[in-house]
C-alpha cells in the first residue's frame, strides 16, 4: 500500500469483457457490471464466478494487487499482448537497453524526417540523409541525459546503422512499438485469430503492402497472397510440413479494413490529402470517456519578471532572492500539466526548474495516482480524485516527452502516444486554454496572496517578511487546480464543471485502474545496482531479504545485481535474479506502504536526537514514522508538486551523508542462530555439518557500532556493505 490518503468516496473501476484481471495470481475474466461492483469469472478450467464490490476492488487497487490487462481476450490481440507484456522496456536494463535507446533515437529521427518528407524507405535515401540521421538522433540521445547536446557544445555523432538495419527497425517499430526493438523480440503481432497462426503471418505480411504510394486494389493484394501461398506449400510439401489454407476473399477483406485508417490512408495519398480527409471540423476532435485522450504540455513560469512587474523585488533580501532563484536576470520555472481531454480535468502537473525526462516521467506517474494527499496537505476544499491510467497522451516533441524513459513508461502501462506536428497547435488547443487562465486567473491571486504582507509591512519586520517559496508556489497551484479551476463552470462542457463531469461520468462508466505495485515499481523506480551481502540487499539504510535471495546466494557467484527502487513505498524493491524480476521485502516489515519522504524525515529527526548514540532502538525509528505519518503535511509539503530528484547519483549522495553513523537495532537481544532469518544468509556448511572453528562467528558478538563521522582512509577495515549513508 502507498503512504498516501485517498480521496472520500469509492471509486469506481471500469472493466471490459474482453480485459484480464488478476488479483492473488488468479487470473479473471469480467462477465457483468453491477452497481454495487462486478461478477468476474475464473479464466481455468473451472470457470468459477465471483462477485467484488466496488469496495474490495477499490481496496485491492489502492494496494497494488490487482493487475488489469486491457483487450488481454481480443483475438487480434493475443500474439501482440503476449510479445509486449513479456517485456517491459523499464525493467531493462545494460547492453540490451543502451542498444534500444540507440535504436529508437535513429527510428525518431528517421520519422521526424520522413514526416517532413526529407527522407524515404529506400536504402539510397537513407544514406543521402545519413548526416541529418546521425545530428538528429545525436540530440535526441543526449535530450534523454538532462539538457546534454545544447548550444555551444561539441555533440559525438553516433555511428549510423546501415539503411537496411534502420528501416528493418522502423518497420518493427510501427508494428510491436519499443519492443520491436529489444533483441529478439522483434516479431510481428498477431492481427487475427480465426485463421492459423502461419497463415495469418503469411498473410498479414502481403496485407501490408496495401498501405503504398502505388496505390494497390484490393484485388490486387488478394491475388499476392494466392501467389505467396502457392509458393510456401510448395515449400512445406518438400519438406513433409502441412499446407496452409488459403484465405478466403472476405478474410482479406476484412484483414485491409483492421488496417490504421489515418495510416493507410497517408501512405496511399499522401500527407496533405490526409488532412483534408482526417481534419477535425466543428467541435474538433472527439472523445467520449474520461481518460480516453490526455493531453500534457509545458508552461513556462518566470518569476523575476512576475515580481519586478509589481515591484516586489526589492521588499525581498538578497538571501531570500537567492533561495528563490530570484538573483539572476531571469528565474524560470517550468509546470507540467496533463489535462484529461473529456472532462477538461487537470489530472497531473508537477514544477521543475528544467524540462527534463524526470518532469515528463514523474507528470505521467501522477496521472496514475490518487491526488487526495495533495489536498489534504494544502486544505484543499475539494477532492483531487482524477486519477487511472490514460489510453492516449498527447505530447509535442519536447526533449522529456521524447526521452527513451518517458516512451518506454508508457508502452509498458499500454499508453498509446501522439505527437502533433509544431506547426499544428489546434491538437493541443485544450492545454494551452488551460495555460492561458492560469496566467490570467491564477498568478494574480498568487501574488496578492504571497507578497501582500511584504507590500504592508515593508521592511519594519524583516523576519516575518513573505517569499515566494516552492511549498507556496505548490499550494498555490493544488488549490486554484482543486477548488477554483475544476469547479468553474467550463464553455467546453456546456457549463457543466470539470469536477461534476469527471464524477457523472464515473459513476456511469468507471474509469481504467492504475498499474499494479509490481509493474508501477518496475516502470517508475529508481534503477540500481547492488551488491548482495550476508545480510541482504540495502538501500538508504534499510536491508532486504528474502528467502530467494537466499538461494540465490548460495547457487551464483553474480553479488552485483539489478534493483529496482520504488520511493512511493520503500517496504520492498524489485531485484533481477538471472531472467526474472522478483519482489524482496524490508527486513523490518514495518516499512511496507511507508514512502521515502516521510523515512528521510523520520531519519533527520532521530539523528538531531539522539547525536551521541552509536544506534537507535526499532521501536524509536517506527514511532518517529508513525508520528511523522500523522502529521504527513511536512513530509508532503517537503515534496508539493515539485518533480523529485530519486535518481541513483542522488540517492548515492544522500546515503553517503545522512546516513553514516546512523543504526537500527533490535529492542530484543539479538537472536540465536536459528531465529536470524533475514538478518544473515546459511553458509553451505551450515547445511551439511559444522564449519571450521576459524570460520565461525559467534552469535553474541554486538553489532558493529560506527561514529557520526566516516574515517578518513577508505580502508574501513571491515565490509563495506555495514556502511549506511543518507543527506543532512
Amino acid at each position: 500500500m502507498l503512504d498516501i490518503q485517498s480521496s472520500p468516496g469509492t471509486p469506481k473501476y471500469a472493466f471490459d469483457t474482453r480485459d484480464e484481471v488478476i488479483v492473488n495470481g488468479v487470473s479473471y475474466r469480467p462477465q457483468a457490471r453491477r452497481d454495487w461492483g462486478y461478477i468476474f469469472s475464473r479464466t481455468d478450467a473451472t470457470g468459477v464466478a465471483e462477485s467484488f464490490d466496488n469496495g474490495k476492488i477499490a481496496q485491492l487497487v489502492q494496494k497494488g494487487l490487482l493487475t488489469h490487462i486491457r483487450g488481454a481476450f481480443l483475438p487480434e490481440e493475443v500474439r501482440k499482448r503476449d510479445l509486449q507484456n513479456s517485456t517491459i522496456i523499464s525493467a531493462v536494463s545494460g547492453r540490451v537497453a543502451e542498444g534500444m535507446k540507440f535504436r529508437s533515437a535513429f527510428v525518431e529521427a528517421f520519422l521526424e524526417l520522413e514526416a517532413k518528407d526529407a527522407i524515404k524507405r529506400t536504402d539510397s535515401a537513407v544514406i543521402r540523409a545519413t548526416y541529418a540521421l546521425q545530428n538528429r538522433a545525436a540530440k535526441i540521445m543526449g535530450s534523454a541525459e538532462e539538457g546534454q547536446g545544447q548550444t555551444g557544445k561539441h555533440i559525438l555523432l553516433p555511428k549510423a546503422p546501415c539503411p537496411s538495419a534502420l528501416l528493418r527497425w522502423v518497420r518493427n517499430y510501427q508494428k510491436d512499438g519499443l519492443v520491436g526493438l529489444c533483441d529478439g523480440k522483434a516479431r510481428s503481432g498477431n492481427r487475427n485469430r480465426q485463421i492459423g497462426v502461419d497463415e495469418l503471418a503469411l498473410m498479414s505480411s502481403i496485407i501490408d503492402g496495401y498501405a503504398d504510394p502505388s496505390q494497390p486494389t484490393q484485388k490486387a493484394i488478394f491475388d499476392r497472397i494466392g501467389a505467396a501461398f502457392e509458393e510456401k506449400n510448395r515449400e512445406r510439401a518438400l519438406a513433409g510440413s502441412a499446407l496452409l489454407v488459403m484465405p478466403s476473399r472476405e478474410t482479406v477483406r476484412q484483414e485491409i479494413k483492421r488496417l490504421d485508417p489515418y495510416q493507410t490512408y497517408l501512405a496511399r495519398h499522401g500527407e496533405e490529402a490526409a488532412r483534408k480527409k482526417f481534419a477535425p471540423v466543428g467541435n474538433g476532435v472527439q472523445v467520449t470517456r474520461r481518460l480516453e485522450r490526455v493531453e500534457i504540455d509545458e508552461w513556462t513560469i518566470d518569476l523575476v519578471a512576475l515580481c519586478a512587474q509589481i515591484g516586489l523585488l526589492n521588499h525581498l533580501s538578497d538571501e531570500e532572492k537567492k533561495t528563490l532563484g530570484l538573483h539572476k536576470k531571469k528565474a524560470r520555472w517550468i509546470l507540467t500539466v496533463a489535462i484529461c481531454a473529456r472532462t477538461r480535468c487537470i489530472v497531473a502537473m508537477r514544477l521543475s526548474r528544467t524540462a527534463s525526462k524526470n518532469s515528463a516521467v514523474q507528470t505521467l506517474e501522477m496521472i496514475t495516482r490518487d491526488k487526495g494527499v495533495w489536498t489534504d496537505t494544502f486544505g484543499a476544499r475539494s477532492p483531487w480524485n482524477m486519477f487511472g491510467t490514460p489510453e492516449l497522451v498527447v505530447s509535442d516533441n519536447g526533449s522529456g516527452f521524447l526521452s527513451f524513459e518517458m516512451r518506454a513508461a508508457m508502452q509498458d502501462l499500454g499508453i498509446r502516444t501522439d505527437r502533433p506536428p509544431a506547426g499544428i497547435p489546434e491538437m493541443r488547443a485544450r492545454i494551452e486554454r488551460v495555460f492561458r487562465t492560469m496566467s490570467t486567473s491564477l498568478m494574480p491571486l498568487l501574488t496578492g496572496r504571497t507578497f501582500s504582507d511584504v507590500v504592508t509591512k515593508g521592511d519594519a519586520n524583516p523576519e516575518d517578511r513573505a517569499a515566494l517559496t516552492p511549498d507556496e508556489l505548490s499550494e498555490a497551484l493544488v488549490r486554484w487546480v482543486v477548488d477554483v479551476y475544476h469547479n468553474r463552470p467550463h464553455e467546453g462542457l456546456d457549463g457543466e464543471t470539470p469536477a461534476n463531469c469527471w464524477n457523472r461520468l464515473v459513476a456511469e462508466f468507471g474509469v481504467q485502474p492504475p498499474p499494479d505495485m509490481r509493474r508501477r515499481r518496475l516502470v517508475f523506480g529508481t534503477h540500481l545496482t547492488r551488491t548482495l551481502s550476508k545480510k541482504g540487499i540495502r538501500v538508504l539504510g534499510n536491508f532486504y531479504h528474502s528467502e530467494e535471495l537466499a538461494r540465490w546466494m548460495l547457487r551464483s557467484h553474480n553479488r552485483q545485481l539489478a534493483v529496482r527502487w520504488y520511493h512511493q513505498d520503500i517496504g520492498a524493491i524489485g531485484v533481477q535474479l538471472g531472467d526474472v524480476w522478483v519482489e524482496v521485502p524490508a527486513v523490518m516489515d514495518e516499512l511496507r506502504g511507508v514512502s521515502s519522504a516521510v523515512w528521510y524525515h523520520a531519519v533527520r529527526t532521530l539523528r538531531a536526537t539522539y547525536q551521541k548514540e552509536a544506534a537507535v532502538a526499532k521501536s524509536v525509528v517506527l514511532q518517529a514514522i508513525r508520528d511523522i505519518q500523522a502529521m504527513n503535511e511536512a513530509a508532503m509539503k517537503r515534496e508539493g508538486v515539485i518533480v523529485q530528484d530519486w535518481s541513483a547519483e542522488n540517492l548515492q549522495k544522500i546515503e553517503d551523508r545522512l546516513l553514516i553513523g546512523f543504526e537500527v537495532c533490535d529492542d530484543e537481544p539479538v537472536p540465536d542462530a536459528g531465529e536470524s532469518w533475514g538478518t544473515e544468509l546459511p553458509l553451505p556448511f551450515d547445511m551439511v555439518g559444522e564449519a571450521p572453528a576459524e570460520e565461525i562467528v559467534s552469535v553474541d558478538e554486538q553489532p558493529n557500532k560506527f561514529t557520526d563521522e566516516k574515517p578518513a582512509t577508505e580502508d574501513f577495515g571491515g565490509d563495506a556493505d555495514a556502511w549506511t549513508n543518507e543527506s543532512k
